[in-house]
């Protein structure tokens, strides 16, 4: 007659909870990789459309086109010229201004699900809108490394220019954060972008 084995050795046990942990740590960062995914998904379909959008805005509203205008800027204007120069090309100053004009439909499209809680109840847009008529001063010992003044990085990059930016995704290294960019010519792309010293280098 065989022996009834009376249970498990605590070694046995030890190793089925590491077992068990182990697993959980995996379907937890899988779960959580795919939900970033899936919020990053649905960020670069906003922010195409918000591109869709700031190209119907600007054909109506531009004075003139700003591709031929921006070759013969030569540099740093003063504020309001800057602002002057970039309403004539039909930019809008603030990009909730597509969905007070009926470009978009629905303000939800401003929204990013990462976004920290401090930005969801200072702004209604959670992307970052470079207007080229901001001037971005340089941080005290950055010098050439900087922007400088954002129309001059227009008359550089032209249709590849940022115009808005996200920045509210995964970040697994310390100075270089994951951020989604729409072009000026409407394509959406991602990107590793150095965040130290609060200047984006795109």
């Amino acid at each position: 007659m065989m022996r009834a084995r009376q249970g498990w050795t605590l070694l046995e046990l030890l190793i089925v909870i590491a077992i068990i942990a182990l697993l959980a740590a995996i379907i937890y960062a899988v779960a959580i990789y795919a939900i970033d995914q899936s919020r990053q998904a649905r960020c670069i379909s906003n922010l195409r459309q918000i591109g869709m959008a700031l190209k119907l805005y600007i054909e109506d509203y531009k004075q003139a086109d700003w591709e031929t205008e921006i070759r013969s800027y030569h540099g740093v204007r003063n504020e309001r010229e800057r602002h002057q120069l970039v309403s004539r090309w039909g930019f809008p100053h603030d990009p909730f201004w597509l969905f007070q004009a009926g470009y978009i439909s629905d303000e939800d499209i401003f929204k990013c699900s990462n976004a920290p809680q401090r930005l969801r109840g200072l702004t209604r847009v959670h992307y970052a809108y470079h207007s080229p008529d901001v001037l971005l001063l340089p941080p005290f010992g950055q010098g050439v490394n900087t922007w400088g003044d954002f129309l001059w990085v227009l008359k550089q990059r032209e249709w590849d220019y940022p115009i808005m930016s996200d920045c509210n995704h995964d970040s697994r290294d310390t100075f270089l954060d994951l951020c989604i960019l729409l072009r000026l010519d409407g394509r959406v792309d991602k990107k590793r972008c150095d965040l130290r010293n609060g200047v984006i280098r795109y």
